[in-house]
């Protein structure tokens, strides 16, 4: 783990402790696999790294590497691979194979965008894509509680008026759900049938909760 991640641990311990209830850590296999994770925040990053306690990869759209110069170099140094979303980024498979040759864990958003509703969007079918192109299985992590908590006040402001009226400050509960693992057999199967059908798996242990 790199010594800044470690440092950024050790800084954000007090909203561990305070403002997450991470459920069924134990989902998350040694080694390799993907994180998928329903989008609420800007924050959400941070609450998956935190609530994993490991070093992570994530998936980002262009767009945020061009924000600008202190952003770009913030997030890449918490290990944000940039993203083309039109057509097939090259670059960035490339750069995810790294990532897996590593033994090392990545996380997608596959509704592609915040849901200030706090409802799930619609997945998109890149994580099914990667986990039969690259063998690894996925790791549903859902995120609740986050228009209800501090976050709204300090990064996503936006998100206020979304809030349910209930108890501010609550803690956010992070749960990760049973794995989907790919079989051998299906490894860089791309069939377009077979990615939908695991599209459609994903979205079942969300909305099932496991």
């Amino acid at each position: 783990m790199k010594w800044y991640w470690r440092l950024g641990f050790i800084l954000t311990l007090p909203i561990s402790f305070l403002f997450l209830k991470v459920k069924n850590r134990h989902y998350l296999p040694k080694g390799k696999a993907l994180i998928v994770c329903n989008h609420t925040s800007n924050f959400d990053p941070i609450l998956i790294s935190l609530a994993s306690l490991e070093e992570l990869y994530f998936l980002a759209k262009k767009e945020l590497f061009e924000v600008n110069r202190f952003f770009t170099w913030l997030i890449k140094a918490f290990n944000a691979i940039s993203l083309d979303r039109q057509g097939i980024d090259l670059t960035a498979l490339k750069r995810v194979k790294e990532v897996f040759d590593r033994n090392k864990k990545l996380v997608l958003f596959p509704e592609g965008t915040r849901s200030k509703s706090g409802g799930l969007g619609i997945f998109k079918d890149g994580a099914s894509f990667l986990a039969l192109k690259f063998g690894v299985p996925i790791v549903p992590c859902y995120i609740r509680g986050v228009r209800d908590s501090f976050i709204p006040w300090i990064v996503d402001r936006d998100l206020i008026k979304f809030g349910s009226g209930k108890k501010r400050f609550r803690k956010i509960e992070i749960t990760f759900l049973r794995p989907l693992k790919i079989e051998i057999s299906l490894k860089e199967n791309l069939d377009k049938n077979l990615i939908k059908y695991i599209t459609k798996k994903i979205e079942e242990r969300f909305k099932n909760n496991g």
